[in-house]
């Protein structure tokens, strides 16, 4: 029996990495690489065009993380998976921080050279949550991957996201995340971790991947009383 397809959405500008850490053996993880932003395309038009890599004839959810959480969300909008599992992500634009919204609304990203976007190591440590060495070695290569282009038509997209969505997701979050904090419709509470969840506590974020999932498997399962 072929394993159910799980497509992923990496966080902004990282790339597989992001979920490398993941104990989903039962599930074929299927990682959607970023494309290359058109000039001046939005979020949601940028989320078509990332669409066409699924395989919609057969059962299959979408998971994605940070950034690619919101993509994920807008795609929801034009198929219908199995699951939308959210990460360390929004549902819907209102969901943003105030102070970026603000920073969107001033255009005060906009004065920032692309590759000083990508920030400072002890800064983002800290914002992402990450703490332990390993961590922090694998955060850094994404970090240095990054393409400073992308990052940069990615904030502005962010910024000037206009969503709204009744969708049903399921939301998982660390309870001290930094970067987009944790909101009242949050599924599975990851307690004590940041934004790098996916990584710094990978064990529980499997965890309640498998029980969403499981939990599908069992009502499907469930005969129907006669």
């Amino acid at each position: 029996m072929a394993k159910q397809k799980i497509y992923c959405l990496s966080g902004l500008g990282a790339d597989y990495r992001a979920f490398s850490k993941l104990d989903l053996v039962e599930y074929e993880l299927v990682h959607l690489p970023w494309i290359t932003p058109k000039t001046d395309e939005t979020l949601s038009e940028y989320s078509l065009r990332m669409m066409e890599g699924i395989k919609e004839e057969e059962p299959f959810a979408i998971m994605g993380m940070s950034f690619g959480g919101m993509i994920a969300s807008e795609i929801r909008n034009h198929i219908q998976p199995k699951h939308l599992i959210l990460i360390s992500s929004i549902a819907q634009s209102a969901e943003l921080p105030k102070a970026l919204r603000i920073a969107g609304e001033k255009g005060l990203h906009k004065v920032f050279p692309s590759k000083l976007m990508i920030g400072i190591p002890m800064v983002y440590h800290k914002v992402f949550g990450v703490t332990e060495t390993e961590d922090k070695q694998l955060l850094d290569a994404i970090m240095r991957d990054m393409d400073p282009l992308f990052l940069k038509w990615a904030v502005n997209a962010i910024l000037n996201w206009n969503f709204d969505s009744e969708d049903r997701s399921v939301r998982i979050h660390g309870t001290r995340d930094l970067l987009l904090p944790v909101t009242e419709n949050i599924d599975y509470e990851i307690k004590d971790a940041g934004h790098f969840a996916i990584i710094t506590h990978a064990d529980e974020v499997s965890s309640a991947i498998k029980s969403t999932l499981a939990e599908e498997a069992s009502t499907e399962n469930q005969a129907i009383p006669l």
